[in-house]
């Protein structure tokens, strides 16, 4: 939590996290700030104690009638990315219109956010936009590389190449961009500039002088020659190694278990959903295996809540360590444990690795100076085509309580 904070404190750009606020049917009619750094807090001028926990209706009512509001809205409720350059709102508490470059991702139920003010930006580049000269005067002194492609060659490219990169101007002259592209995005990039004309924003990774690559944020525009016909390319680049480690942060915090780094049970969900309805090979199988830590209510009690953590956290990494890679390892929620096994053969097969993973807990576990004996019971059954999760994973508990009856320390299968 406190890594988050001083990240998010040490961007620049303004952030926030807005949670939606939706009505009885489900609709999003509000939305509540539940984090920002210090950046947003300014730039709004008003303290961390006035912006979290009011809402965007309350401070910036605007919002809805500009059609903001509702681009928030559909961020959150598809999944898309929310991108807007150039945007003019007429800011409520500055009390003048300003212009933002805009990203908003969506987690969880809430949307990340993140704006620029550029109207600053906006207002001299409409003033030096006049003729090559002004727009070499901007590019030169812009903090974003500019560069001028013809034929996808570069042509021109600001020297605020080197401050991003590395690279001197000269190292890209004559070569085409892609030449500094990460070979895993190379395909995206020749799409991406193939429909320039209509394709917006894109991020890629380019290769800095040291051989190591950075997240930057491309926008491209075409610029007719005298004739009226689109030959050359303006194209400019930001590095958002800031914006990507945020949003991996945040992701990070959605679906990890912070106390045994198992994935959460919402997560767990999700994917056994899209494995139950993948293709399968023939002969694949995927199991389901979900695990109860044997008497841990008393062992809580009795030693206390560090212990009780400890042993959940040597119980992930011991089941961790007695599956594949490849396994999907879930906290479902205090000692319950799932486990997903994929491209297995059967259900004799998945009960041998589901005893293996309780001889591999109920080794002796030193805590300070006790050693203690942990001891687990499992439930095994196969997943189904297109079955839901809720309806596998309660047929595992039910096993997995059988085991319990039988005496504990045991493995049993579902018929």
């Amino acid at each position: 939590m406190q890594r988050r904070i001083a990240i998010l404190d040490s961007m620049l750009d303004p952030h926030v996290l807005l949670e939606a606020v939706r009505d009885e049917s489900g609709a999003i009619v509000d939305f509540i700030y539940t984090d920002a750094n210090d950046a947003a807090c300014a730039y709004n001028q008003l303290s961390r104690e006035q912006l979290v926990g009011a809402t965007v209706m309350q401070l910036l009512p605007g919002h809805r009638g500009s059609g903001l509001f509702d681009q928030y809205c559909h961020a959150v409720d598809t999944g898309e990315p929310l991108i807007l350059d150039d945007y003019v709102y007429p800011h409520e508490i500055l009390a003048e219109p300003r212009h933002f470059d805009i990203r908003g991702t969506k987690v969880g139920d809430s949307l990340s956010f993140t704006w620029r003010d550029v109207t600053e930006r906006v207002e001299y580049a409409q003033q030096l936009s006049a003729s090559e000269a002004r727009f070499r005067l901007l590019a030169e002194n812009a903090s974003d590389v500019v560069l001028l492609t013809r034929n996808e060659v570069v042509e021109w490219i600001s020297p605020s190449l080197s401050r991003m990169l590395g690279w001197r101007p000269e190292h890209w002259i004559q070569r085409g961009p892609e030449d500094f592209v990460h070979p895993d995005d190379a395909q995206a990039m020749r799409a991406w500039r193939g429909a320039v004309a209509r394709a917006g924003v894109h991020r890629t990774r380019l290769k800095h002088r040291d051989g190591t690559y950075r997240w930057v944020e491309m926008r491209a525009s075409l610029v007719p020659d005298p004739h009226g016909v689109e030959r050359e390319t303006v194209c400019t680049f930001r590095t958002i190694e800031d914006v990507i480690a945020r949003e991996n942060e945040l992701t990070r915090q959605a679906t990890i278990d912070d106390l045994t780094g198992a994935l959460k049970r919402d997560e767990a969900l999700r994917r056994l959903a899209r494995m139950a309805h993948a293709r399968r090979r023939p002969g694949a199988e995927s199991a389901v295996v979900f695990c109860d830590v044997d008497h841990f209510k008393g062992i809580n009690d009795s030693r206390g809540h560090a212990v009780g953590d400890a042993i959940l956290r040597e119980t992930a990494r011991r089941i961790r360590g007695a599956t594949r890679d490849a396994d999907l390892i879930a906290r479902m929620g205090g000692d319950e444990f799932l486990v997903v096994l994929d491209g297995i053969h059967s259900i004799e097969e998945a009960v041998a690795i589901a005893d293996k993973i309780r001889r591999a807990v109920e080794q002796p576990l030193t805590i300070g100076s006790d050693v203690l004996q942990i001891h687990l019971s499992a439930g095994v059954t196969l997943l189904q085509e297109g079955e839901q999760p809720d309806v596998v994973i309660a047929r595992a508990d039910e096993a997995m309580y059988r085991a319990k009856a039988g005496g504990r320390n045991a493995v049993a299968a579902a018929p």
